[in-house]
C-alpha cells in the first residue's frame, strides 16, 4: 500500500479518536469520517509504525445512522459529526468499555454509561484563528482553517 492510495474497506469498529478499525491484507487502518459496518472507499493519507491513516472519500455501503453534518467533520472535536447523535454514544461507550477490556484488562469490566452532552451548542471554549482575515477553527492537525459551525455557544 502506498501513501495516497484508494481502497476498498469494510469498517469493524469505532477506536479512540473518533476513527474506525479496518483491515487490509494484513495491515491495520485507522479510518476517519466512517462508521462501524459500512462499506467505503478511502484514501490512505499516512502511515505510521505497524499502522496507516487513511480517510473516507466514498461510501459504498452506508449505515442508517449516517447524517449530513452541519459542520465540518475534520474540525478538531467533530469525529463524529456524520454519526446520529443517540449511535455516537454507543460508539464512545464501546471505545471506552473496549479500553478498559483490552488495555487495562479488565475482563469483567462492567458496563458504562456514557452522560450525553447536548447535541449542538456543548463547546464551553473556543479557539478561534484568524488567518487570510477569516476566523475559524483549525482542522485536526493541520492550520488550514474550517468551520465548526453549532458546536460552539
Amino acid at each position: 500500500m502506498a501513501d495516497a492510495e484508494t481502497v476498498m474497506l469494510t469498517l469493524e469498529k469505532p477506536v479512540a479518536g473518533g476513527r474506525s478499525l479496518a483491515r487490509l491484507d494484513g495491515q491495520i487502518l485507522l479510518v476517519s469520517g466512517g462508521i462501524p459496518g459500512e462499506r467505503v472507499r478511502a484514501v490512505i493519507e499516512r502511515r505510521g509504525k505497524g499502522v496507516a491513516f487513511a480517510r473516507v472519500v466514498e461510501v459504498e455501503d452506508g449505515s442508517a445512522d449516517r447524517i449530513t453534518p452541519a459542520v465540518d467533520p475534520g474540525c478538531g472535536g467533530l469525529a463524529f459529526a456524520h454519526v446520529r447523535h443517540d449511535r455516537q454514544l454507543t460508539l464512545k461507550r464501546e471505545i471506552v468499555q473496549d479500553a478498559l477490556v483490552r488495555i487495562a484488562r479488565l475482563a469483567d469490566a462492567p458496563p458504562i454509561a456514557v452522560v450525553a452532552s447536548p447535541e449542538h451548542g456543548w463547546r464551553s471554549r473556543a479557539r478561534l484563528h484568524v488567518k487570510e482575515g477569516a476566523v475559524g477553527y483549525f482542522k485536526e492537525g493541520t492550520h488550514e482553517l474550517c468551520d465548526a459551525g453549532p458546536s460552539a455557544h
